[in-house]
């Protein structure tokens, strides 16, 4: 977790437009697959734990869109910070790249793989599509799932697959 803001603020420090070019670094796994979700969404967070619980791999980390990681990372690889704030999609950091909304979510479940890499039939329908679906379900989470009063805390199990 300290190691990735160090990378950020490594890159920072050289003047490297984003971290993804450090890629002979090992611990730029950290930063390959990384998941960015509101962190008070009840929703949210109970597909943060769906996911925990079938990546055998541990191939993915997350952090909440609320934490100093997020607005710390996320900027530097051309993600606005005002869109960090907003907390209005989630943002799939994968490989140096950001995607967010619909892209996002068939990423996340693509790249989870087994069964559910079958979700890559939901790309024939145009992303705008895609994404005003997302943005209604988005605009409801709070009043159909309810919002927690405090960011998700990180249990110790989970410790080392969280950056904060």
């Amino acid at each position: 977790r300290l190691f990735s803001r160090k990378l950020v603020i490594f890159a920072q420090l050289l003047h490297i437009r984003s971290p993804a070019v450090l890629l002979g670094c090992p611990e730029y796994s950290l930063l390959s697959r990384v998941i960015f979700f509101d962190g008070y969404c009840v929703a949210c967070n109970k597909v943060v734990d769906f996911i925990l619980t079938r990546d055998s791999s541990e191939s993915f980390t997350f952090a909440a869109l609320q934490t100093e990681s997020a607005e710390a990372t996320l900027p530097t690889f051309d993600y606005p910070l005002n869109s960090v704030r907003d907390v209005n999609s989630v943002v799939y950091l994968r490989d140096g790249k950001v995607k967010t909304k619909s892209e996002a979510v068939l990423s996340i479940l693509v790249d989870l793989g087994g069964i559910y890499k079958a979700a890559v039939v939901f790309y024939v329908i145009p992303q705008p599509i895609r994404n005003r679906l997302y943005d209604a379900l988005v605009q409801r989470r709070y009043r159909w799932f309810g919002k927690n009063k405090n960011c998700r805390v990180i249990t110790p199990e989970e410790q080392g697959r969280f950056l904060e």
